[in-house]
């Protein structure tokens, strides 16, 4: 599936490519392969690698970072500062790995459900998951008390939400006894 994305529209000095003939042009024609050239292309490297590193901290504005707050001149404050911007950018490009899946329900709040319909399951109670997500449900949300419709709806999509949550926990509980993890190693 497919997501629409806003494309990001830089402004200032990252709205243009870099604009630097003059540190480009080679002062002579070297020939191809010998070390005069390898050299030259080392030097040109370096230059446009100078140029981009200059400008990461304008990127780092324009994606929301206060860099301010970063020291640029040491090495420790530069890895914090890149390392974040990393992160940030990799958000922004809603890279799967980095993104925190997104769920009509909070996970705390399906993880209450999921205890509540728990001691309502041991207490041997009839539907004891949708009695809890009924019973959140219609704390949260006291419109729902009058709409029948929305009423049945939401406590089952929590409900679902449970499920998932009660599958994942315990895939993580086998796999945790298969090597020998216990719950304070987490």
């Amino acid at each position: 599936m497919a997501r629409s994305r806003k494309i990001k529209q830089w402004t200032g000095v990252l709205a243009e490519p870099i604009d630097d003939d003059i540190g480009t042009l080679a002062p002579q024609h070297y020939p191809v392969g010998s070390p005069e050239a390898e050299k030259w292309i080392r030097r040109r490297a370096r230059h446009w690698n100078r140029l981009r590193i200059a400008m990461l901290p304008e990127l780092g504005w324009q994606v929301g970072m206060k860099v301010d707050k970063f020291d640029l001149s040491t090495p420790d404050g530069l890895m914090v500062f890149l390392t974040d911007l990393v992160f940030r950018l990799a958000l922004k490009l809603e890279i799967p790995a980095f993104m925190v899946p997104r769920s009509k329900w909070h996970p705390q709040i399906v993880y209450w459900a999921l205890l509540k319909g728990d001691e309502r399951r041991a207490r041997g109670e009839r539907n004891p998951d949708l009695t809890s997500c009924l019973e959140f449900v219609q704390r949260s949300d006291a419109k729902l008390r009058r709409n029948k419709l929305a009423a049945i709806r939401r406590p089952k999509t929590l409900r679902n939400e449970v499920f998932k949550m009660r599958r994942k926990l315990k895939v993580q509980a086998e796999a945790d006894r298969r090597r020998g993890v216990t719950l304070w190693d987490h």
